[in-house]
């Protein structure tokens, strides 16, 4: 097992599993364009391998975190990452599937501020989980989800309800941020903004 910095500590990770920690600089900038504070914040981390970046949400103020992670000896080590975690948040893991795991969620009726998203590269998975987020009322609507991919992947500037407002590149790290809005008032907008144009 070898470290990765996370939430002011080291977390372990698995040595020779595919988990990729998201950077100290990439982790800084996600919160910055968050805000600072997580307080208050119920926060989802999907992927969430070593946990880097719920337990950081948990050290800045979050109220709690469901961390889902699929891989078996990973979760095991995540487990520990957060139980040494020792933020104030309460938290969980699910261990399973991404997209089963989010079905679940909002079938139990539970709602997010901040989901963070941080798939594998090029494997597919954004459209899946942008999909699966666009139809089901996990995201609360003033809250936001972050998904990291690589350059040769892009997740769409709107889908359903959810329209990305930000999106930045570290690298070979892109990040997307997306917030949930009403079809209907931003047809309105629009069409109120033509209306002016006309005139």
């Amino acid at each position: 097992v070898r470290g990765a910095r996370g939430g002011g500590g080291r977390l372990a990770v698995p040595r020779g599993r595919t988990v990729r920690p998201t950077s100290a600089r990439v982790r800084g900038a996600r919160f910055d364009i968050l805000g600072q504070s997580c307080g208050g914040d119920d926060v989802l981390d999907l992927y969430a391998g070593a946990g880097t970046l719920g337990i950081e949400a948990l050290a800045r103020g979050a109220r709690t975190l469901v961390a889902v992670e699929r891989d078996r000896e990973v979760a095991e080590v995540l487990e520990g990452n957060l139980t040494r975690s020792g933020g104030e948040g309460s938290h969980r893991l699910v261990r399973g599937d991404a997209v089963t795991a989010i079905r679940r969620l909002a079938a139990a009726g539970e709602r997010f501020d901040v989901i963070f998203a941080d798939p594998p590269y090029d494997a597919g998975e954004i459209g899946r989980i942008l999909g699966e987020l666009a139809i089901l009322p996990l995201l609360n609507e003033d809250g936001v989800a972050v998904v990291e991919h690589s350059p040769r992947e892009d997740g769409p500037e709107r889908i359903g309800e959810l329209r990305r407002f930000d999106f930045r590149v570290y690298g070979q790290t892109n990040v997307s941020f997306y917030e949930r809005t009403s079809a209907d008032c931003e047809e309105s907008a629009e069409r109120a903004a033509a209306k002016g144009e006309q005139r």
